[in-house]
């Protein structure tokens, strides 16, 4: 869907909710990213590269 995983967590960040939290281990950098469901309105959409995504609360029951 996107062409770098940089260009996917750009869009994500519009969404409500989207958390992306760091940390380093034994000197290995990992990344967690989330989206609670729950606090996603009942439909919206992402703009992307002239395109329109929708996302939903529903999409993750």
């Amino acid at each position: 869907m996107f062409e770098h995983i940089e260009h996917g967590r750009h869009c994500l960040r519009s969404v409500p909710s989207y958390e992306m939290q760091t940390t380093m281990e034994d000197g290995e950098l990992f990344v967690d990213e989330s989206i609670e469901a729950g606090k996603l309105p009942d439909y919206m959409e992402i703009d992307y590269n002239g395109n329109r995504l929708p996302l939903s609360r529903f999409m993750f029951a």
